[in-house]
């Protein structure tokens, strides 16, 4: 991994948690179950050159990012902070799940993530594709995603779901003894997502979230460092003022840039920025209701969003926030749940395309995110930024004043992808 000065830093970690409602699972006759229990590890490869197109991409992009907005819509009219998350990690998360359901399970997961069920391989074929595309190397910017499935040893788990997961996913399987050492479970589990989220996500598992009933654990995390493509100079951060939604005021530091050039669009009741990172593949979009239209823009964010092909070259000043926060724990289930998914979480899930355990369910799904982003870059890139002479002689007379609530997508610009994406109400 390269090391080098970041502007951006967001990660995440999602953990969705399975119990056998059968009771106390036993390890020595779990064994004896099914003879297609095999070793926690495909002796299958990873397929490094899926054959999906750049317009299947596409397509699997834009069912991903309309779930995206489903699950927006549920966490803004519960969760009072800010909010922030990646749809991407939990539809990628919940097509592992997929793999391995069957019935009302599996047709209640393709609907609301807006999955084609006509081809499964090609789904996850796609989803590998994808997955390959924003993993890949870049000099630019570090996006890491990672999947790790824990399971009960000995507890009788699927060749073929095995190997759907290794060769699509690359999703590391690891044996852990829930029944025996149940707590010590739940620490190793933490620490790895800590280790995949440089730190910044601790206590994914909370105590008593797994115990003896407990056979599976699939993990997904995403860490993303990038670089602004024009840096901010620190010496022009300064204190200014932040409204809230609910007109209270408070000093905050703002990260200013005084002759940029940036995609840009303005319409009767919000504005909107494109800020690329160094490199161009990926960027943050910036959608800034006009005031008193806060609820109006959010209300419409999805047809804003795909409005965005409109956006045109524009010299403007740019004044943003320089925050840090990291989200509550969110609890997706009951989010999911609202938009229909109920079989995977009761007594009548059918996974027996995972296990041949009758008796499997989801219990829980958790997603906790960290961002940070300020105004660093490369030194070379902050030595060419420097305005010359009197800023206020600088012939701009568009300002993009980032001066209340707004709401922030980072994406992919090849496949359009929707990586993350927030409302930040009070920026810390």
């Amino acid at each position: 991994m390269k090391a080098y000065k970041v502007t951006n830093i967001f990660l995440l970690a999602i953990a969705i948690l399975f119990i056998a409602c059968d009771g106390t699972i036993s390890s020595d006759s779990a064994a004896s179950q099914n003879k297609n229990i095999v070793n926690l590890e495909s002796n299958l490869e990873r397929n490094a050159a899926p054959l999906s197109s750049e317009n299947e991409l596409s397509v699997l992009a834009e069912s991903n990012n309309k779930f995206a907005f489903s699950i927006f819509d549920k966490l803004y009219k519960n969760e009072n902070a800010n909010i922030f998350f990646s749809p991407y990690s939990i539809s990628e998360a919940l097509a592992i799940v997929y793999a391995g359901a069957k019935g009302d399970t599996k047709t209640e997961i393709a609907s609301v993530f807006n999955f084609d069920s006509t081809d499964d391989v090609k789904l996850h074929e796609n989803f590998n594709a994808l997955d390959l595309h924003l993993n890949s190397d870049d000099e630019n910017y570090i996006l890491n995603l990672s999947n790790a499935i824990w399971i009960q040893k000995n507890y009788p788990v699927l060749d073929s779901y095995l190997d759907t997961i290794k060769v699509n996913y690359g999703a590391n399987i690891k044996a852990l003894d829930f029944i025996n050492k149940t707590e010590e479970s739940r620490i190793t589990i933490n620490e790895w997502v800590e280790e995949q989220t440089n730190k910044r996500i601790k206590d994914i598992l909370s105590k008593g979230s797994i115990n003896q009933s407990t056979p599976i654990v699939i993990t997904n995390t995403v860490y993303f460092k990038g670089e602004w493509s024009q840096a901010f100079q620190k010496s022009y951060t300064n204190n200014s003022i932040f409204t809230a939604e609910d007109g209270s005021t408070k000093q905050i530091p703002f990260m200013n840039k005084y002759d940029g050039h940036y995609k840009y669009l303005k319409e009767s009741y919000y504005q909107a920025i494109e800020l690329p990172y160094k490199g161009g593949k990926s960027s943050m979009l910036i959608i800034l209701p006009n005031e008193n239209e806060f609820t109006n823009t959010v209300d419409n964010i999805e047809n804003i969003y795909n409005n965005m092909a409109s956006m045109s070259d524009t010299n403007l000043i740019l004044k943003m926030p320089k925050f840090e926060f990291s989200t509550p724990k969110y609890d997706i289930k009951q989010y999911l749940e609202t938009l229909g998914m109920l079989t995977p979480f009761s007594e009548g899930a059918d996974f027996t395309n995972m296990s041949s355990d009758k008796s499997l369910f989801i219990d829980s799904i958790a997603h906790k995110a960290f961002i940070k982003v300020d105004e660093n870059g490369t030194e070379a890139t902050a030595a060419t930024v420097v305005v010359d002479g009197n800023i206020s002689a600088v012939d701009i007379t568009t300002t993009f004043n980032v001066n209340r609530p707004f709401m922030i997508f980072i994406k992919d610009n090849v496949s359009k992808q929707i990586l993350f994406m927030g409302l930040i109400k009070e920026p810390n």
